[in-house]
């Protein structure tokens, strides 16, 4: 069979969504399967429930504090005083983590979590947008 042949005959199982054609003759035998190997789909489905696993437990494991609006960061009440939580605090759920100064009004960031904070992602006094992950908790 000539090449072209061939990729006419490929084109045509993908064309018209034909999973299987076998052609032979007595001198060849061409096979053509249209489509994923069962195998590889059940290693596939396999390895994404593994991965939807672990990030379900990671999830659970990390908890992210984000904005709920834009402004001006702050760590500390007032200038000179002690931040309202530094890495490694031990956090209760509602505390008090930081502030974010909008149109001149001070809103208070409470934790939505309980647990330990892991990592602060920004800067006292840097501007915050909407979304953006303030806190992670573990």
């Amino acid at each position: 069979m000539k090449t072209e042949e061939i990729v006419q005959l490929l084109e045509n199982v993908y064309k018209y969504n034909i999973s299987e054609l076998s052609i032979k003759s007595e001198d060849e035998k061409i096979i053509i399967k249209n489509g994923i190997d069962e195998k590889a789909v059940d290693s596939m489905e396999s390895t994404t429930e593994k991965i939807e696993s672990e990030s379900k437990n990671k999830i659970a494991e990390e908890n992210i504090i984000k904005s709920p609006l834009v402004g001006r960061f702050y760590t500390a009440p007032s200038v000179g005083s002690d931040n309202y939580v530094k890495v490694g605090d031990k956090v209760e759920e509602g505390q008090t983590l930081a502030i974010i100064e909008a149109m001149k009004l001070m809103n208070e960031i409470k934790s939505e979590y309980s647990g330990t904070i892991k990592s602060i992602l920004v800067e006292n006094e840097e501007m915050v947008e909407y979304g953006q992950p303030l806190f992670v908790l573990v």
